[in-house]
């Protein structure tokens, strides 16, 4: 028995803390890992230069960049004091960098990482055409996105057009990931599924085939199978409402365990309206905005909605999580921007810098009551309560739009809280706009991976929190934050935590229990056979157990009761009256008195005979004969006999009754004995006193049982069973399908077959055997030969149990007749699934059903939930099937539903 320890954190506060050393405050996005992948921006417009801005806080940090993928990238290393901005001019890897081409797997992945907690974004420093791409780390990393894009605004166009698309990179190898572009990409048409499989550091580029804006690929649905980060760009975007500005917009994405529920989005500086994309992922998803009780919009799955934005601030509200993207920017040049959720996020604290001498503005949501414990380091200014200004439809948030334009350039400053977290979002350009948020996006998430362990471990668990509530599935009765789990089969556990403000954060993990076994088995032998339990010999009937390890390297135990028998031999007197007859064994009835016997095989394979010896009465009558050696002479009756002849006597019996005795006396001459005998391979005999080892002729003179002088003589045959006896070595078979074995092309010199079990054995006595046990089985064979010799065999037959079935790893429900359902798939006629069981990534069972065959595509799990469509995503299931040999398994996997 062993213990698995599992620790993790509920609150991703106190991670950032561990990971990064950093006091106790939630920076912005900050981690010591960001990964990112740089999007193409047409030459035409002007894509250069490139850079990366890296700011850190009270510890200074050593940072290197590189390609993982691309081994001829020669990474680059360098050291930032502490509360510092450092610019990284990547222009001359810009061919390198830069995402292209499209629809291709590429090598342009970007890793960053920092030997203490940072910020970073990517910047396309184009005087005309820049925006920034806020690097959000960990929180960009996931396995389900869609993709929002604004529909305002077409694509300018150049030689080299200018289009809007995303990037993805992956952050394992073998990742796979599954896109259904909602508008045509270049390549690949709309809404049909396409899979692209990337190493980790890997590349590719989607690219929309039209620079419409009525063809952006808004609502475009990409899952993968291992984390990744997407990178969303809209390139050149033509601001016809104010002007004939061309302005490229962007940022990094997060996935949609992050999205939320409640936005605040502050106008910015277009001479025009502000374009907000809503975008649902989740069907029948209600919007409402600035409080209000009706919604304004109702979306499906992938659906979005435009809003213009004119007055100063407004507040989005929504049934389920959804995307948020601002399309701001000043006067008429457009920046793009990821809004983060207001839910259980936000920073404590943000390092920023004004980097364009255009205009440049700041945007602060911080829940009402902390606006006046606001802290400004590295720039003369503080911020004033009276800055802010009331968001329509609430009373929880207040919002700072703060000219900053004397602020100076390149001077990296601070902005805190010291009694809330909060979100603070940039504005700056002139000829272009940078816009993005520097806030923190994460929710406080539970972080906890899957466990393997063997039937009987121990797996500890300890929560770190400072978390009140804690609400398990499978219900457990505890509430303490370090417990242990035993279970006995493969369980899906679910934790939900909550803090004092009701931030409530929910995990999912797994424990896969493998399978310890503990079997028991009898093994009746007869005295003298050769027994092994596992390096044990036995020679004495008992209890023996044998431990070993299974094929996941877990703990197991066989259990033998070993019964070693004995030769049997019962002896009986019986009576038999005169002139009577008497049944002996039960099926021999017989009148003659004299000595009888039978052996019989046990159930236990051991011979055992039965003696009877059957006497009469009275001895009313006693004949014999005698042989008389010549020139002897015997006594009968008192007088000596020397000749041949009949003589009579009578006597009194037991029960005085006349007894008469007659004696034959007959000559008893010298005479010649002849016997063959067998001599069986590297044993040795004794006849005629001596140890004979080898074949021959052997006499000698000896009194023969009439007491006279006679001559013996004995032929001794080796006896060499091996030169027609074939014995097998181990075999090996498929469950329910039999093997053969042919003990001998000449049986005719074996006389007995004596086997350790008949387990699996079509006939005993045979010479050609048809083996089929039900499970792997150790035979050992005794054979006699007519001669005597005795030869003794062990082999295994090992049976594969191994049933012919396939459950599909994804299917997709959309009612394209084709992988629409989720069920089992067998060769084997006659099988039953007796109930499929379908469980969502928090535990709760959402199907079942019972009692019906396989392989009818049109039977299972169809994606719904209570009637509704499922969420993509990865499920659970659980299925019994009893296949046609009247053998019950059980099958757990994962099944991902794609639509």
């Amino acid at each position: 028995m062993s213990r698995i320890k599992i620790i993790f954190n509920v609150n991703n506060w106190l991670l950032l803390l561990a990971m990064c050393g950093a006091r106790i405050m939630l920076y912005s996005q900050t981690d010591d890992k960001f990964w990112f992948v740089a999007p193409e921006v047409t030459a035409d417009h002007n894509d250069r230069p490139i850079q990366m801005r890296f700011n850190t806080f009270a510890t200074a940090a050593d940072i290197t960049v590189s390609m993982p993928a691309n081994p001829s990238f020669i990474p680059i290393s360098l050291s930032v004091p502490p509360s510092s901005l450092e610019l990284l001019d990547l222009t001359e890897y810009i061919d390198v960098l830069e995402n292209k081409p499209i629809d291709q797997v590429l090598s342009a992945g970007i890793l960053i990482e920092a030997s203490t907690c940072i910020t970073a974004y990517y910047e396309v420093d184009a005087w005309n055409n820049p925006d920034i791409f806020i690097l959000k780390g960990n929180n960009a990393l996931g396995t389900q996105f869609f993709i929002p894009f604004q529909d305002q605004w077409s694509n300018d166009v150049f030689p080299n057009p200018a289009r809007s698309g995303f990037d993805l990179v992956a952050t394992e190898d073998d990742t796979r990931i599954v896109i259904v572009p909602s508008k045509n990409a270049v390549n690949h048409r709309a809404n049909v599924p396409f899979e692209v499989t990337l190493n980790r550091g890997q590349t590719y580029s989607v690219v929309a085939e039209s620079n419409s804006r009525n063809e952006k690929m808004i609502g475009t649905k990409v899952t993968s199978d291992r984390p990744i980060a997407i990178t969303i760009k809209d390139d050149s975007q033509l601001n016809g409402d104010g002007g004939t500005c061309s302005d490229i917009g962007g940022d990094q994405l997060i996935p949609i365990d992050l999205i939320g529920t409640q936005y605040i989005v502050p106008k910015g500086r277009l001479n025009t309206a502000d374009q907000i994309i809503i975008m649902a992922v989740q069907d029948n998803t209600q919007i409402f905005l600035n409080g209000n009780s009706l919604a304004d919009y109702t979306l499906d799955q992938g659906g979005h909605a435009r809003v213009r934005l004119t007055d100063e601030v407004i507040l989005i509200e929504s049934s389920y999580p959804v995307y948020v993207l601002h399309a701001s920017g000043v006067n008429c040049e457009i920046g793009h921007a990821i809004v983060p959720p207001l839910e259980c996020t936000g920073s404590k604290e943000i390092s920023s810098a004004r980097v364009d001498n255009g205009q440049f503005f700041l945007f602060i949501i911080v829940p009402a009551g902390h606006e006046d414990d606001f802290l400004v380091s590295g720039v003369d200014f503080q911020i004033n309560p009276a800055l802010f200004i009331d968001v329509p439809g609430t009373s929880s948030y207040r919002v700072a739009r703060i000219n900053a334009n004397f602020f100076p350039l390149d001077v990296p400053f601070r902005v805190s809280n010291t009694s809330a977290g909060f979100h603070f979002g940039i504005l700056n350009g002139d000829t272009g706009a940078r816009y993005g948020y520097f806030s923190d996006f994460g929710s406080l998430r539970v972080s906890i991976s899957d466990e393997v362990i063997c039937q009987g471990d121990f797996v500890d668990v300890s929560v770190k929190s400072t978390y009140s509530i804690l609400e398990w599935s499978p219900t457990m009765n505890t509430s303490e934050f370090n417990f242990s789990l035993a279970p006995m089969q493969t369980t899906a556990y679910r934790l939900i935590a909550s803090d004092t403000e009701l931030c409530r954060d929910t995990a999912m993990f797994r424990i896969k229990v493998n399978r310890s076994y503990e079997s028991f088995d009898t093994i009746n032998a007869c005295r003298n056979d050769e027994i092994i339990i596992g390096n044990q010999s036995i020679n004495a009937s008992g209890f023996y157990s044998v431990s070993y390890l299974t094929m996941d390297n877990c703990d197991s135990v066989k259990h033998y009761q070993v019964n070693l028998l004995d030769t049997l031999v019962t002896n009986e007197v019986m009576i038999l009256c005169p002139g009577e007859s008497i049944f002996v064994f039960a099926d021999q009835e017989v009148s003659t008195p004299g000595t009888y016997f039978k052996t019989f095989n046990s159930a236990r394979g051991c011979d055992s005979i039965h003696i009877v010896d059957l006497i009469n009465d009275d001895e009313l009558l006693y004949q014999d004969t005698i042989y008389l050696c010549a020139g002897e002479s015997l006594e009968l009756f008192g007088n000596a006999v020397t000749e041949t002849g009949i003589f009579r006597g009578t006597f009194a019996s037991s029960r005085s009754c006349d007894s008469l005795q007659i004696y034959t006396v007959l000559p008893a001459n010298p005479y010649d004995e002849y016997d063959t005998v067998f001599l069986c391979t590297g044993t040795s005999i004794n006849l005629l006193g001596e140890d004979i080892n080898t074949q021959g002729i052997y006499m000698a003179m000896l009194t023969s049982i009439q007491g006279c002088d006679s001559i013996q003589t004995y032929t001794v045959i080796e006896d060499d069973p091996s030169s027609y006896i074939n014995w097998p070595g181990n075999l090996t078979m498929n469950f329910g399908k039999p093997i053969s074995w042919t003990i001998s092309d000449d049986p005719t010199f074996i006389d007995t077959i004596i086997w350790n079990t008949l387990l699996g054995i079509n006939c005993i006595l045979c010479t050609d055997w048809i083996f089929d046990p039900y499970r792997t089985t150790e035979y050992e064979v005794t054979i006699t030969t007519k001669g005597g010799c005795i030869e003794n065999h062990r082999f295994t037959v090992e049976v594969i149990e191994e049933k012919p079935i396939y459950f599909p790893n994804t299917f997709s429900p959309n009612g394209d007749g084709i992988n629409d359902f989720f069920t089992a798939l067998t060769p084997e006629p006659g099988s039953i699934i007796d109930w499929l069981d379908i469980y969502d990534r928090w535990g709760n069972r959402i199907f079942r059903q019972t009692t019906f065959q396989p392989n009818d595509v049109s039977i299972g799990w169809d994606g719904l939930n209570n009637s509704e469509p499922a969420m993509i995503g990865v499920y659970v299931y659980q299925a019994q099937v009893t296949f046609q040999d009247g053998r019950v398994f059980i099958y757990t996997g994962d099944i991902t539903l794609l639509r």
